[in-house]
């Protein structure tokens, strides 16, 4: 560190709206191929071939890596994260039997 208290290993970098804007567009594509998978039912598919082992290890990991910014992200308002914990439930618990009209979805 230097006498104002800048670390001085960090340089700025002058594309980092480039890079936001990368990263952007991968998480949009990420979203929109995930919600194919979903929406056409390659996802009973796909565990056909991936055992429930490696589903389990990995969602594991996931949210252990993830618990605390979701803590602190909570922590900001407990309003919108109680309403998310209630949601959460109603979908996956009371609305699972709950037939959703998908198009082409009866084809696969």
């Amino acid at each position: 560190m230097d006498e104002n208290g800048n670390n001085g290993t960090q340089t700025w970098d002058p594309n980092w709206h480039e890079r936001m804007a990368e990263l952007q567009g991968n998480l949009m594509l990420a979203s929109l191929f995930q919600m194919a998978l979903g929406g056409f039912g390659l996802v009973g598919l796909l565990l056909k071939v991936i055992g429930p082992i490696t589903i389990t290890v990995l969602i594991s990991l996931l949210g252990f890596c993830l618990a605390g910014e979701a803590a602190r992200m909570a922590s900001l308002n407990w309003g919108i994260s109680l309403l998310m914990v209630v949601l959460v439930t109603i979908f996956s618990e009371y609305l699972k039997n709950v037939p959703v009209p998908v198009p082409l979805s009866a084809l696969v």
